[in-house]
């Protein structure tokens, strides 16, 4: 007699987090688009007039635990300071990674091509980004030593992704 495996359970509640120029939205809007589970992305909770007038913490807060309290979500982040509720409720906690180089040149790309199409983008000079993502991503870094920390706190829920695991994640799911 064979049994069956079980399938697993689709995740209904994704996090996914990364420093800037990992790739967060575009993985966010495809995965989301395949799984039909709603995209938020913390700048949009992050700011009133997006990259303009920042909005109150608490207010910040508020929202994304209006948002937690769904049954599914997807939201992509950056932030490590209010996310906690997402934390907790995720079913999935997705961190993307990047080299350096790549996330620099991601950064530095999307800077001149905002000011070009006169969208609204972060007013912040990129070179400053980069310069802040290094020290935030290195070995010892607050960024690295909080991922590091959501590994060891929910090891059965997180999972690591470079470029290669998101195109392959994107392509299996739903399988």
């Amino acid at each position: 007699m064979t049994t069956k495996k079980p399938k697993p359970t689709t995740p209904k509640r994704i996090l996914i987090f990364g420093a800037s120029g990992t790739g967060k939205n575009w993985f966010g809007e495809r995965l989301s688009k395949k799984s039909r589970i709603k995209f938020y992305d913390t700048d949009d909770l992050a700011w009133i007039k997006r990259f303009t007038v920042r909005r109150d913490y608490k207010e910040k807060c508020d929202m994304l635990k209006k948002i937690c309290k769904k049954d599914k979500w997807m939201i992509a982040t950056g932030a490590t300071t209010y996310v906690s509720c997402a934390e907790k409720r995720a079913d999935l906690i997705i961190i993307l990674e990047a080299g350096f180089l790549r996330k620099s040149y991601r950064i530095i790309q999307r800077h001149f091509q905002k000011n070009a199409s006169g969208e609204e983008y972060s007013p912040s000079n990129p070179l400053k980004l980069v310069y802040a993502n290094y020290l935030d991503y290195r070995k010892g870094g607050k960024g690295r030593i909080y991922f590091d920390g959501l590994m060891k706190k929910y090891p059965g829920k997180v999972r690591v992704f470079g470029q290669g695991e998101k195109r392959r994640f994107l392509e299996a799911w739903g399988r």
